[in-house]
């Protein structure tokens, strides 16, 4: 999908919900999320294709999947993150792609933004864990990338000092 469709797509999506919209296009697909008190996964599903009907594409051509909670988005997401392990140049280009674009527009949608990054991050900390710390050397910067980015945006620079000291490698046992 172009950005300019994906900035069409959040733009009519967030207008007519009246609430935050992140949408994520990475290598695997589109991500929509939203915070709202109503279902809108029918409006949300009709706008993505309507905007695809013109180009020839049929819901059947789509894998469409609502995810209805905090904690449906952090199992679904964990999940996916093991796969991915398995494939670790896709996991790190569908990461760098997410961070880019959750950075930009961070301050637009920040109670969707932190809590995607407080889930990706801990599903990534726990999957590390699971594996036995085997991420080559990439992963382990990728990882660390994401905490800072993470600590940036939720953090003032006196507090983010106080966490990196606390999370040093010489603080370790």
């Amino acid at each position: 999908m172009s950005w300019k469709d994906i900035e069409t797509l959040s733009k009519f999506i967030k207008n007519t919900i009246k609430q935050e919209v992140t949408i994520i296009n990475t290598n695997l697909g589109l991500d929509i999320y939203y915070v709202s008190p109503v279902d809108m996964k029918a409006f949300i599903c009709k706008s993505f294709l309507l905007l695809h009907a013109i180009k020839g594409h049929k819901e059947t051509d789509f894998n469409i999947i609502s995810l209805a909670s905090h904690q449906e988005i952090k199992q679904y997401l964990y999940h996916a993150y093991l796969h991915w392990t398995k494939m670790p140049l896709l996991l790190k280009s569908y990461l760098k792609s997410f961070v880019i674009q959750l950075n930009r527009d961070y301050l637009h949608n920040i109670t969707i933004n932190s809590l995607l990054f407080s889930v990706w991050y801990a599903n990534l900390k726990q999957i590390r864990t699971r594996i036995g710390g085997q991420l080559d050397r990439k992963g382990i910067i990728l990882m660390d990338t994401l905490q800072e980015l993470y600590l940036d945006q939720n953090y003032n620079p006196l507090e983010k000092s106080f966490i990196k000291e606390a999370l040093h490698e010489s603080h370790h046992n």
